[in-house]
């Protein structure tokens, strides 16, 4: 099947923030007197619309406003942020895949100058053509935005494909009605991805083909 644009999800498909995401959390966990999270909890329970994420975790948004810790988080992860690396396959396969003619651009949930300012500071700014993020730091979701980036873009929806690791990916590229490809190693679990979808690799290696298109078997 063949793939001329390829969306991107941005945390952890492309970028590797998953410790310094849980770290965070752990902060504020500990500070109200919850239960932390270790890497197997965190990939069973994380999602969006991440305040449901928050009240699996015990937040208790009767007693405080969901934008409390919200900020809270996005401080902790902001400060974290340049720790965080790209997954070792990046560049290599954005740039075979951008010389086939292949067509990139970001659709994430992190907020649009902070997602700018990552990816210029990862330097793999040249292999996209647009960068779209949220207006806000909450990660409601990315359903607004991937429907205005359609719009604009104007694609041929056959020749698009989302490549991300988490349901709400497949969601969206559902509401998109474009393909989907969900990466296992990111935010959510591979046994949660499997449940829902078939369609799934390890990695974004096998992406890269030699005939100009993207594999979708």
């Amino acid at each position: 099947m063949n793939k001329r644009v390829i969306i991107w999800d941005w945390n952890g498909t492309l970028l590797n923030d998953i410790s310094i995401s849980i770290d965070a959390m752990n902060e504020m966990l500990g500070r109200r007197g919850l239960e932390l999270l270790d890497l197997c909890r965190y990939r069973q329970i994380f999602g969006f619309p991440v305040k449901d994420y928050y009240q699996k975790l015990g937040f208790d948004f009767s007693i405080e406003d969901f934008e409390v810790p919200a900020m809270e988080f996005i401080k902790g992860y902001s400060e974290r942020l340049k720790e965080a690396v790209l997954f070792d396959d990046v560049k290599e396969t954005l740039s075979l895949l951008k010389a086939q003619g292949i067509r990139h651009f970001i659709l994430s949930a992190m907020e649009q100058e902070a997602l700018n300012e990552c990816v210029l500071n990862l330097g793999i700014q040249q292999y996209f053509e647009k960068i779209y993020g949220l207006g806000d730091h909450y990660a409601h979701g990315k359903s607004d935005i991937a429907l205005e980036m359609m719009c604009n873009e104007k694609f041929n929806r056959d020749e698009c494909v989302l490549v991300g690791d988490t349901l709400h990916d497949l969601e969206i590229a559902g509401l998109l009605k474009i393909d989907c490809i969900l990466v296992s190693r990111g935010h959510q679990e591979k046994k949660r991805l499997r449940e829902k979808h078939h369609h799934m690799k390890d990695d974004i290696k096998r992406l890269f083909e030699p005939n100009n298109f993207v594999d979708l078997a």
